[in-house]
C-alpha cells in the first residue's frame, strides 16, 4: 500500500472541512434569503395601512427602518432582495 505524506492527509482533511462548511453556509444563506423575501412580501401585514397609497410607501419605510439599524451589509441585502421581487 502506498504511503502518502502527512501534508497530503492534512490538505485532504482541510478540503473536506471546507466543503462541509460551504454546504452548511449555503443552506443557511438560502434559508435567510427565503425568510427575508417572505417578510418583504408580507410587509403589508407588518405596517399598518394609514394612507390609501401606503403600498407605494412601504419600500421607503422598510429602507428607512433598515438604515436605522446601522448595519450597512444587512441594509444592502434587504435592498437587493426588494429589487429582486
Amino acid at each position: 500500500m502506498q504511503q502518502f505524506p502527512a501534508s497530503f492527509s492534512t490538505e485532504f482533511r482541510h478540503e473536506r472541512s471546507v466543503r462541509r462548511a460551504t454546504l452548511v453556509l449555503d443552506a443557511k444563506r438560502r434559508s435567510i434569503r427565503a425568510d427575508l423575501k417572505q417578510m418583504i412580501r408580507h410587509l403589508g401585514l407588518l405596517i399598518p395601512d394609514t394612507n390609501a397609497g401606503s403600498f407605494d410607501e412601504q419600500p421607503s419605510i422598510l429602507n428607512d427602518a433598515a438604515e436605522r439599524l446601522g448595519d450597512e451589509t444587512f441594509t444592502a441585502l434587504l435592498r437587493q432582495l426588494m429589487e429582486e421581487d
